[in-house]
């Protein structure tokens, strides 16, 4: 006897793979059966799109990162040159006995 789709999936499941597997194809029940295989279709359609959405949303993210990591190298490298373009301007206007700037 075999389990009922509605009253008990998973021994229903199990029961529709041994029959396949066992090649009892008349016993199998075929209505349900074709309603999973559909649903399983439609599921995984939806699964993957999902997946692949998520991936670019993530690597959105990774590129605002890198970009916002970028920008401030960026921002200190210009920092880092205003300083130090300010320290030789001060150095040339202040240095009397003219040394060298290292």
């Amino acid at each position: 006897m075999t389990a009922s789709y509605e009253q008990d999936y998973g021994l229903w499941a199990e029961q529709m793979a041994n029959l396949l597997a066992s090649g009892r194809f008349s016993e199998l029940d075929i209505e349900n059966l074709v309603e999973e295989v559909r649903d399983l279709s439609k599921w995984l359609t939806h699964s993957f799109f999902n997946v692949m959405f998520d991936t670019a949303i993530a690597i959105k993210n990774l590129s605002k990162k890198y970009i916002i990591g970028h920008q401030k190298q960026e921002r200190y490298r210009l920092l880092r040159n205003a300083i130090a373009d300010g320290a030789k301007s001060f150095w040339r206007s202040h240095n009397k006995f003219n040394f060298p700037l290292i």
